[in-house]
């Protein structure tokens, strides 16, 4: 079941690219998202980083073994295997790319874990109400263009006492930003399709949480520990953003383009991790 959007068509077409290909899979093998590092050390290496990103998850899921627990934007299902792996909880995941679908399902087959995943969209999510101890998303929700309604579907979902853990980024009001910030965070935006990264200012999603109905527990800004990530990027990818820009393709080559301009702005860009539960 998935309902397929402009939004939705546009998020696919860009996860389909051939930088978004050979980055994910090469690079980050097959892992979407940023690594966690520890105060004062950042020479582990990037594999080693992501694991890490996915125990600090785990960490503030804080479920008993058992427990349900959603995957909102599963990717290829590392962080469900990490997860279910490390708490014994009982996976499930959803994701709007075929292939990521695909993979996980051969995984979870390889691995012999029980975990489910289909292909839908997290604003329509085909589960009953209170399916859930657990939701989590993992640098997803910044895509959907309605964020207040896929706050609502995860309430739904969730049982009472349940628990919402979200990884997002922030940054501040298009109004606080320079011309330039503005011009290069509306390029990575449009690029990567995140349709509420400008909106994403800081305090917005505590808020939208709130108002879905959620008890917030905690935000934290963990953006010293993932920048040793951006600047692995940034070096990685230096060189060929510099002629990316005098090309005119700074768009196309969005990732780049990302890892290159946020270790620049790292000073305004936020990295965040939100905690609440559904009364």
């Amino acid at each position: 079941i998935t309902v397929m959007t402009k939004t939705n068509s546009d998020i696919i077409s860009y996860y389909h690219t051939f930088e978004s290909r050979m980055g994910y899979q090469h690079v980050l093998n097959g892992v979407k998202h940023f690594g966690y590092y520890a105060a004062d050390n950042d020479s582990i290496t990037l594999s080693e980083a992501t694991l890490n990103m996915m125990e600090q998850v785990a960490i503030r899921l804080n479920l008993p073994q058992g427990s349900k627990v959603l995957d909102a934007g599963c990717g290829e299902g590392a962080t469900a295997f990490y997860v279910a792996k490390t708490r014994k909880y009982l996976m499930s995941g959803i994701d709007i790319l075929d292939f990521n679908i695909d993979r996980a399902t051969k995984k979870a087959k390889e691995l012999k874990i029980p975990a489910d995943f289909l292909l839908a969209s997290y604003d329509n999510l085909p589960f009953k109400d209170k399916s859930f101890d657990g939701v989590y998303t993992l640098e997803t929700l910044v895509h959907a263009e309605n964020a207040n309604l896929v706050l609502k579907e995860f309430y739904r979902v969730l049982k009472s006492g349940g628990r919402l853990v979200l990884f997002e980024y922030s940054i501040p009001k298009i109004e606080d930003l320079d011309k330039r910030q503005r011009h290069i965070f509306k390029i990575i935006a449009d690029g990567s399709v995140m349709r509420s990264f400008l909106s994403f200012n800081y305090g917005v999603l505590p808020n939208k949480i709130k108002k879905a109905g959620f008890i917030l527990e905690s935000s934290e800004d963990l953006t010293e520990r993932m920048i040793p990530s951006l600047k692995r990027f940034y070096r990685l990818g230096l060189i060929p953003y510099q002629i990316f820009r005098i090309l005119g393709l700074r768009k196309k080559f969005v990732n780049t383009t990302s890892g290159v301009e946020l270790y620049r702005y790292r000073d305004v860009f936020r990295y965040n991790a939100y905690i609440a539960h559904k009364p």
